[in-house]
């Protein structure tokens, strides 16, 4: 559909039943024409900027043109992964007061191992289950409402790098995330879900760029204990989901010890509570 590129002059014209059925007739047709396969080509972006990048486009569509600005509006909005370079944000050391007992450590939800993903399953299979749990799709994102009422958009941007837009045509390849780095990221992603869902705790705090003097973000916490049962076993383990407006991470560890971890992990301000 119209436009396909920079000063394209195509144009639609909305036609009734009765003409578009005229328009058939004179070319000898009783329907619509059948439209055509679509052909994809590589195209560079990006040649003049800083990050220049091979992207898929359909043949005949500028690079840009190839979506429907209907759908993807929230797509801009998406948090994506965090990028390496902050992945290791520094807390500012704010101690609480000398005598101050912090509140109990909630007690940890029980959930089966259900909740852990087959590590088997491709990765576009792994983001449409994490996506589905919050009403949205591949192509769809949607506007979630986290327990403190602050808006959330959640879409399969959060799992490419560079805040590009999701393309069927790439596959599991756009999801590098999910594939590299940190083992087990797989295999947590429902955890993940169900800490944005239903957080024990969420706080946010001030943390510094590592060797970036005087450069802070604002970053959100959510925090969730769970107890994972099976076979037979349980395994206590800490979940951590963290925000800023760069980006996001995670952080999922198995302890023995409950409190002392879900401690370290409450800094600065307390926004929710269960």
């Amino acid at each position: 559909m119209p436009q396909n590129g920079w000063g394209c002059k195509c144009r639609v014209d909305s036609l009734s039943r009765l003409e578009a059925r005229r328009e058939w007739e004179k070319k000898g047709n009783d329907g619509p024409d059948e439209a055509p396969p679509i052909v994809w080509e590589e195209r560079i972006v990006g040649k003049n900027g800083s990050n220049p990048r091979t992207v898929l486009t359909p043949k005949g569509i500028d690079p840009g043109f190839a979506y429907n600005p209907g759908k993807a509006w929230l797509e801009p909005h998406t948090v994506p992964p965090l990028p390496e370079h902050l992945a290791r944000l520094v807390p500012d050391e704010w101690p609480w007061p000398p005598g101050f007992k912090p509140p109990p450590a909630p007690a940890p939800t029980v959930l089966d191992s259900s909740f852990l993903v087959d590590e088997s399953l491709p990765a576009t299979g792994v983001v449409k289950d994490f996506l589905e749990r919050f009403k949205a799709t591949l192509a769809k994102p949607a506007v979630f409402i986290d327990a403190s009422d602050s808006a959330l958009v959640i879409g399969a941007g959060m799992f490419i790098q560079d805040k590009a837009a999701y393309d069927p045509a790439l596959g599991d390849e756009q999801f590098k995330m999910l594939l590299e780095g940190k083992q087990g990221r797989k295999k947590y992603m429902r955890l993940l879900a169900e800490t944005l869902l239903d957080p024990d705790e969420i706080w946010e705090s001030w943390e510094s760029v590592r060797n970036t003097p005087g450069k802070k973000y604002l970053v959100r916490h959510y925090l969730k204990s769970v107890v994972i049962v099976d076979q037979g076993k349980e395994r206590y383990a800490m979940v951590v989901f963290r925000k800023s407006r760069e980006g996001w991470d995670s952080v999922t560890t198995f302890h023995t010890s409950r409190a002392p971890y879900f401690n370290k992990m409450r800094r600065g301000f307390l926004r929710y509570k269960k």
